[in-house]
């Protein structure tokens, strides 16, 4: 607002006017007081997910897949029991759910299981 000359006075307040000394003091160590706790609250959110992913919580989107379907699924394909291009009535016959569906098959496709927040082939 300084450089462009401009100010604030506020017709209910008397301590928010800038074009005083008074008041932009005031403001400024408003300002300043603001930034100052938005930086603690910064802090204090990155230290509780460190602590929360310290202690096992998974961040982002559930699973699609429990882990026991994601095994099932792998353990067919690696078995035989499913050629690749049967790999979609396979998943159309063990998952009720559309979107693990798509997860099963897109697991099949890539022979990966993510089971308990890692990767395993």
């Amino acid at each position: 607002m300084g450089a462009a000359n401009a100010t604030f006075r506020s017709l209910h307040d008397a301590w928010a006017d800038t074009t005083t000394p008074h008041g932009r003091l005031i403001l400024t160590v408003l300002g300043g007081l603001a930034e100052f706790e938005r930086h603690l609250i910064a802090v204090r959110i990155g230290e509780g997910r460190k602590r929360a992913r310290a202690n096992g919580m998974l961040f982002g989107r559930p699973r699609k897949l429990t882990p026991h379907q994601a095994r099932e699924a792998l353990k067919r394909v690696e078995s035989g029991e499913v050629a690749a291009r049967d790999r979609a009535e396979l998943q159309r016959r063990s998952f009720d759910d559309q979107s693990a569906q798509g997860a099963a098959c897109s697991l099949m496709r890539s022979k990966k299981v993510l089971i308990m927040g890692k990767m395993q082939t």
